[in-house]
């Protein structure tokens, strides 16, 4: 229904930024990446500035794990909006990801300095610690994230790997089952707020 609302808008008025970033996030959230990555490019066409769909490029990116285009979308975001934080979580994430834990970490102490209840840092800031082998911090960031954001995906699948890495298999299966519930439930993370 939703769809077809913005469908119906957007016949009226092509180039309406709003309408556009709520194409592009709806079609996140359906799991419809190349619908999103459309729209959220017709919004930057039609607004070159419009941080958030700058943001939702990126995002694309990031969870294709395409570092190097995350990056530069995410930069784009945040040069047009340095207090977009949800831009500056997701670049932390993809920096993490990539294994530029200097990057990340200064990214990851600025952001959770000022909001210490993002989830997407917080779960940033878990992968990181898996990576230096600390699971048991780890999971405390995951679950914290997890408590603040049940639907982030992204926070319970590697919940379940610290849990596994602890040797505690069972509590892994749990946390990837939940996972498989939360991304039915809501595939985008942070593009909707």
């Amino acid at each position: 229904a939703a769809q077809s609302l913005i469908s119906t808008a957007l016949t009226h008025f092509p180039q309406h930024e709003g309408l556009l970033l709520a194409q592009g996030e709806l079609a996140i959230v359906q799991g419809q990446a190349s619908q999103a990555r459309q729209a959220f490019s017709k919004a930057v066409a039609a607004q070159p500035k419009q941080a958030q769909a700058w943001f939702g490029l990126g995002l694309i990116e990031s969870e294709r794990e395409n570092t190097r285009a995350a990056r530069a979308l995410l930069g784009q975001a945040l040069s047009h909006d340095p207090t977009l934080s949800k831009a500056s979580a997701e670049l932390a994430t993809t920096e993490t990801m990539a294994g530029n834990t200097a990057a990340a970490n200064q990214l990851l102490n600025e952001l959770l300095t000022r909001e210490p209840a993002n989830y997407v840092a917080l779960t940033a800031l878990g992968i990181s610690q898996l990576q230096t082998g600390q699971a048991r911090e780890a999971l405390n960031s995951f679950m914290r994230a997890g408590l603040i954001e049940p639907r982030y995906a992204r926070a319970w699948v590697y919940s379940g790997i610290a849990f596994y890495q602890l040797g505690e298999r069972q509590r892994a299966i749990e946390a990837f089952e939940r996972d498989r519930k939360s991304t039915r439930l809501n595939s985008s993370h942070t593009v909707i707020s």
